[in-house]
């Protein structure tokens, strides 16, 4: 019986290491950079802004007719839509795979 308890004790303590593991491992992905929403939001705000006001201030200096003026208008929408949908893709992406490797 000496052989089982001991068994016993050493299956017992392997799990008491796997739940440390386990809530260490739940405390670091709490305190990563990675977990962090702002960032790809940030980016997004900040390009947003930058896009609408440069892109705009191109065209209307560029283009003098209003039909083209509008075509393009929407071309670059659509643009922006494509650029950060994309770019909001990889940094998720990339704060997913800093928290679950």
């Amino acid at each position: 019986m000496k052989g089982i308890f001991t068994l016993q004790r050493i299956l017992d303590g392997v799990k008491d290491m796997d739940d440390r593991v386990k809530s260490l491992r739940q405390e670091l992905i709490k305190n990563k950079q990675g977990n962090n929403p702002w960032r790809p939001v940030g980016f997004h705000i900040l390009f947003g802004f930058l896009w609408i006001y440069l892109s705009d201030r191109l065209l209307s200096m560029a283009i003098h007719d209003r039909a083209v003026y509008e075509w393009v208008q929407t071309f670059k929408g659509a643009l922006y839509v494509t650029l950060t949908g994309g770019a909001l893709y990889f940094l998720i992406r990339m704060d997913n795979s800093r928290i679950f490797p």
